[in-house]
C-alpha cells in the first residue's frame, strides 16, 4: 500500500492548517476575552493536532508554528522531543486553566462536550497520559504518569472526545451520504 500524495497532504492540511491554526486563533481570542476555559480548549486542540502530526511525520514546525503575524512564514522544524515537551507543557497549562470561574464554553458550538469544561479537563489529562506513554521508551515518566492519574481522566467511553455525525450534510456520516 502506497499512500497517494494527496492523502498525505490532506492529513497535513487538516491537522496543521485547519485544526492547529484554528485552535491558535481560538486561543488568541480567548486571551483577549479573558476566557480561561476557552484558552484551555484551544490548548487541548492544538496539543492533539501536534501530537498526531509528530507521530505521523516526525519532526514538524512547533516552536515557530502559526507566527505569521511575527513575520515567520517558514517555521523551523523541531525534533519530536521538543514537540512532545511542548505538548506536555500545553496540556499542563490547559489543565490549570479549566475551572468553574474560568469563563463559558458555548454549548451549541462545542460538539464534543456541549460546553462542559470538566470534560475538556479530562480530555487534556488523558491526552497527556497518552503522550507520556508514547515517550515512555525514551525516558522515565513513571512519576508523571502517577501524577496525571491523580487528576480527572477518562473513565469510560462516555468521556471520549468523538465528534458526532449530525443529521444533515455536510456533517452527516459520509458513508451514509454516499450511499443514500
Amino acid at each position: 500500500y502506497t499512500p497517494r500524495q494527496s492523502v498525505i497532504q490532506t492529513i497535513w492540511d487538516t491537522f496543521y492548517e485547519d485544526l492547529g491554526a484554528d485552535a491558535n486563533t481560538i486561543y488568541k481570542l480567548a486571551v483577549d476575552e479573558e476566557n480561561e476555559n476557552m484558552q484551555g480548549v484551544a490548548l487541548v486542540l492544538q496539543a492533539f493536532a501536534f501530537q498526531f502530526l509528530t507521530d505521523c511525520y516526525g519532526d514538524i514546525p512547533f516552536t515557530e508554528a502559526f507566527k505569521t503575524d511575527e513575520g515567520i512564514l517558514t517555521p523551523v522544524y523541531d525534533s519530536q522531543e521538543t514537540v512532545y515537551d511542548g505538548i506536555l507543557a500545553m496540556l499542563d497549562q490547559a489543565n490549570d486553566l479549566f475551572g468553574a470561574d474560568g469563563g463559558t464554553i458555548n454549548a451549541t458550538s462545542d460538539l464534543l462536550y456541549g460546553g462542559d469544561w470538566s470534560q475538556w479537563q479530562k480530555f487534556a489529562n488523558t491526552l497527556k497520559f497518552r503522550a507520556l506513554m508514547r515517550i515512555s521508551d525514551k525516558r522515565d515518566v513513571s512519576s508523571q504518569l502517577t501524577e496525571v492519574l491523580s487528576r480527572p481522566v477518562f473513565t469510560s467511553n462516555a468521556d471520549n472526545a468523538a465528534v458526532p455525525y449530525l443529521a444533515d450534510a455536510p456533517n452527516a456520516n459520509p458513508i451514509y451520504e454516499s450511499i443514500v
